[in-house]
């Protein structure tokens, strides 16, 4: 019991707050009947007469007077739909056309990166249920909606519809109860993450699956602030829209929680089994992430609803606001270090949200300030270990130097590796013998199937048929070799042609904290009330964690990638993959390309950098570090840049056009080849042009021009007409200056043709 709600009354409102607007879904199949009824009867149908108070919560959840005997529970659904929706109350009406399509806009199109009035394309998310690969998900032109009509809306909902409740009919609604919140929400972000919340009193860019999800999420952070018998006061004074001092008392703690260390736990290992271990322990900080979320969720009686974002060794959650953060950062350092006997620590903060910060719409100020205290916290960094004279030495911190000594038998991340890339189910078992222990639970994963009809499917939604409760979207992608892992010298060996060696890629988004602190509000000389609300940081948080957490195991999928790449890492937003060099600048291109055709805005980017190892033996951690620096140096230069083959980065532009440069340069070794050339030799005459060209900083004298042609025709053979030469010519040569980055497209084509011995 919570407060003085019994067992029953917190299921019940915990189900209707998930619920509670699941007849619109049912609704815009065209029929006429209220969306809370809909609702109801949803429940009634679908979950029996057991969850007949969760469905009377529903059905009155626009009208409290309508449920009298349970008003306070009534009230609470009522409170958190109101805070979740709080932008209903400001913004202007919608547009016509989409109130009849339903269709949900782009919150990437609401977006004012640089508050100047720079307006973006409308747009708007095709009518689908979730799928892993976005490319059937990219927004379209809002204009081109025109030719849709509204019967065609209503029957593509109603397809959706009858798919959605069949899953929805097969949940086993007696079983635990935590489980069946899982599956819920599982099935609500498969089938509702692309529909409009909301068509009416405000721009429908809000998700149906994230209102939901933070309906429920504060509904139960009310339950364990709020005295039943409290409920109404505060209920009433909202209603009313008055200023009221209770509105300015705290309900919500906005939480985050940020891993430090992790760069020298993932990076101590030994030359043997590098790659494996290095993917191992990355996996096990993914998982970690979450692991600790959940606990912290469990530890205090509320569900994976009040998860808002997790990924990269961080997470956000909606907590009470009577939480002790620091009674919960103790008890998670406490487990984090004995566990890992490592100076790994995680620091964990929190920030107080009142009612009225919700109705202003001060949420993004919010994740600002609790991003702010938990950096400042990180850098105090393991001061909840218990170190003093009175513990045991057992929680004494290990020294860096030690970790490898200390740390479990790298074998262990490496069988981990193996699973975590060929396993299609994750479950916990205590009782297995082959676990990994994460964060106080013992993971374990299967290939074929469930040994006892409780696990979560990876990379895909056929989890209810299966026996499973939920379903996870992992970039976990290997390339593989006699059914394991493939090791760097196989992925040099896959090189296409020329250098025989593998490359790192990482990349990640421009400019992320100023996007969710200032991307949602009012533009300059705007009259409109500011749009930063939890929805809508909600839905832009799920977007770009989607985008990075399941499309790039989509294009790492591809036929030209499958062989030579593995993702040591891709989650949140940012990435870091391994494989055959020469794939890489394709594979970074691919990435940035189809995330602009995600977000349909320039200004929403993303930097990187490329590392080539000299040897396939180079050492992994050192080839990690260095692309990380590389992809420092993009985003010192301006941002929206990638870095490749040295510290000078370019624009996505100009690493296109040196693409076509490269291209150009090898199509022509290669025809010089045929016709019996010394092929390789241009790549020698274009060097010496670029160190003639260095002094005056890419200009070339006039003389040198003469060189230079004469150099490429004396190259090129009789066989070559003046037409042809003038064409070459301006391959390379650009009013006496050598074309721009030319270098690098030399450089690029000098290893694509090497001749390796």
């Amino acid at each position: 019991m919570i407060n003085d709600y019994s067992r029953n009354d917190i299921e019940a409102v915990l189900i209707a707050s998930l619920l509670h607007d699941v007849g619109k879904f049912e609704q815009r199949k065209g029929i006429r009947k209220k969306h809370a009824i809909f609702g109801q009867e949803f429940i009634i149908r679908n979950m029996g007469q057991s969850w007949e108070k969760a469905a009377k919560l529903i059905s009155a959840h626009h009208d409290v007077d309508s449920y009298q005997e349970e008003a306070e529970l009534v009230g609470i659904v009522c409170l958190a739909d109101w805070l979740s929706a709080s932008e209903r109350e400001r913004d202007p009406g919608s547009v016509k056309k989409i109130i009849e399509n339903y269709l949900l806009h782009s919150i990437f199109s609401k977006l004012n990166i640089d508050q100047n009035n720079q307006k973006s394309n409308q747009t708007f998310f095709p009518l689908s249920e979730l799928k892993f690969d976005l490319n059937s998900l990219f927004p379209l032109n809002i204009n081109t909606q025109e030719s849709r009509s509204q019967e065609q809306s209503q029957k593509e909902y109603k397809n959706l519809w009858n798919k959605f409740e069949n899953d929805f009919s097969k949940i086993n609604f007696e079983g635990n109860f935590n489980s069946v919140i899982i599956t819920i929400l599982s099935l609500l972000e498969q089938y509702i993450s692309f529909l409009p919340s909301s068509v009416y009193k405000t721009s429908p860019d809000i998700s149906l699956f994230s209102h939901s999800k933070t309906v429920c999420a504060i509904a139960g952070c009310i339950m364990s602030v709020l005295n039943k018998q409290d409920v109404l006061k505060y209920f009433n004074a909202m209603k009313m829209k008055v200023d009221s001092p209770l509105l300015n008392e705290p309900i919500i703690k906005l939480v985050m929680g940020d891993i430090s260390g992790i760069q020298e736990f993932i990076y101590s290992i030994k030359s043997k089994g590098a790659l494996k271990n290095l993917k191992g322990k990355s996996a096990y900080i993914q998982m970690l992430s979450e692991l600790v979320a959940v606990s912290i969720l469990k530890n205090n009686n509320l569900t994976n609803a009040n998860i808002m974002f997790v990924g990269g060794g961080n997470f956000y959650l909606l907590l009470p606001a009577n939480v002790d953060i620091e009674s919960e950062s103790k008890r998670v350092s406490k487990i984090l270090y004995n566990e890992l006997k490592t100076d790994m620590s995680i620091a964990i903060t929190g920030v107080d949200i009142n009612w009225n910060d919700f109705r202003e719409g001060n949420f993004g100020e919010k994740w600002y300030e609790v991003g702010k205290l938990t950096g400042i916290e990180k850098r105090r960094k393991n001061k909840n270990i218990l170190t003093d004279a009175n513990k045991s030495s057992e929680f004494m911190l290990l020294k860096s130097s030690n970790i490898d000594e200390d740390l479990p038998d790298s074998k262990i991340y490496e069988d981990f590796a193996r699973k975590f890339t060929n396993s299609n189910w994750l479950y916990k078992d205590s009782s297995s013998k082959q676990f990994i222990k994460i964060f106080d639970s013992n993971i374990e994963f299967s290939k074929s199937g469930l040994p006892h009809n409780s696990g979560i499917s990876i990379n895909n939604f056929d989890y209810i048929n299966s026996g499973g409760y939920s379903f996870k979207s992992i970039v976990n992608h290997a390339a593989l070799h006699d059914n394991d892992i493939a090791s760097l010298e196989i992925l040099s060996e896959r090189c296409s042609s020329g250098k025989k060696t593998w490359g790192v890629l990482r990349a990640d988004i421009d400019n992320l904290g100023k996007i969710f602190r200032n991307g949602l509000k009012k533009k300059k000389d705007d009259e409109s009330e500011e749009l930063v609300t939890i929805s809508r940081i909600s839905t832009l948080s799920y977007l770009i964690s989607l985008f990075f957490g399941g499309h790039i195991q989509t294009i790492l999928k591809q036929d030209n990638f499958k062989d030579k790449t593995i993702a040591v890492y891709s989650g949140g937003d940012d990435l870091f993959l391994i494989g055959s060099w020469d794939v890489l600048p394709e594979l970074a291109l691919q990435i940035r390309n189809d995330f602009l055709k995600f977000t349909k805005r320039d200004d929403i980017t993303i930097s990187a950098g490329i590392f080539i190892s000299p040897s396939s033996k180079y050492p992994i951690s050192h080839a990690a570090r260095e692309a990380g620096r590389m992809l420092s140096s993009a985003k010192l230069a301006g941002k929206n840049k990638i870095c490749f083959l040295d510290d000078s980065p370019l624009s996505w532009d100009d690493f296109t056009n040196v693409g076509k440069v490269k291209d150009s340069i090898i199509r022509l070794i290669d025809d010089a080849g045929k016709n019996g050339s010394e092929s390789r030799s241009l790549i020698r005459i274009l060097k010496e042009s670029l160190q003639a060209s260095e002094i005056k900083q890419n200009e070339i004298s006039l003389p040198h021009v003469y060189r230079l042609v004469y150099s490429l025709k004396k190259w090129a053979g009789r066989n070559i007409d003046n037409t042809q030469l003038d064409k070459l010519r301006e391959t390379f040569i650009d009013k006496y200056k050598l074309t721009p980055n030319l270098k690098y497209a030399v450089r690029w084509a000098e290893l694509i043709t090497r001749q390796e011995k």
